[in-house]
C-alpha cells in the first residue's frame, strides 16, 4: 500500500508543473539521496515482514527516518518536488545512484551470509573487490541506458 503511495505522490509532483523555486528549509542533494535511500531500505525491510516479533524489535517507520535527519514530513514532501521538477534528469540519477548504492549492499550482505555458512572462504577484502565491480557494472548499465535514450 506504502508502495502505491509513494508512487502516486510523485506522479502527481510530476504532473503539477511550474516554476521551480528552491524550497524552504533546504535539503542539499547528497543529503536527500540519502533520506531516499533509507526510505527505500525501510519499505523493504517492511516487504518482508522483518518485524515478526513486535515485542523484542523496536518498530521503524517513515518518523524514524525524518527524525535522523532532523527534518519533517513538509519538508520532505516539498524538497522531493523540488528535485522532481528540476530538469536535467537530477532526480532520475539521485535514483539511479540509490539503486547502485543497494545493488552494492546486497552482494555485501549475501557475500557475508556465505562467509558464515561457510560455503565460502572469501576475505573481507575480496567482498569488497566484488562491491566495486558490482558498482561499476550498474553504473555502465545506467550510462548505456542514458547513452541510448538520447
Amino acid at each position: 500500500m506504502n508502495k502505491f503511495f509513494v508512487l502516486f505522490t510523485v506522479f502527481a509532483l510530476i504532473a503539477c508543473g511550474g516554476d521551480v523555486t528552491k524550497p524552504s528549509p533546504f535539503i542539499e542533494e547528497k543529503q536527500m539521496e540519502d533520506i531516499l535511500y533509507d526510505m527505500a531500505l525501510l519499505y523493504s525491510i517492511e516487504g518482508v515482514s522483518a518485524y515478526t516479533r513486535e515485542d523484542t524489535l523496536k518498530k521503524l517507520d517513515v518518523n524514524s527516518i525524518y527524525k535522523k535527519y532532523d527534518i519533517d514530513s513538509l519538508t520532505f514532501v516539498t524538497n522531493n518536488r523540488y528535485y522532481v521538477e528540476l530538469d536535467g534528469g537530477v532526480y532520475h540519477q539521485m535514483q539511479n545512484n540509490i539503486l547502485a548504492r543497494l545493488e552494492a549492499s546486497k552482494v555485501v550482505v549475501d557475500s557475508l551470509f556465505k562467509l558464515e555458512s561457510g560455503k565460502e572462504n572469501d576475505s573481507l577484502e575480496s567482498v569488497e573487490l566484488k562491491v566495486n565491480d558490482t558498482l561499476q557494472a550498474v553504473v555502465k548499465k545506467i550510462d548505456s541506458v542514458q547513452i541510448q535514450k538520447k
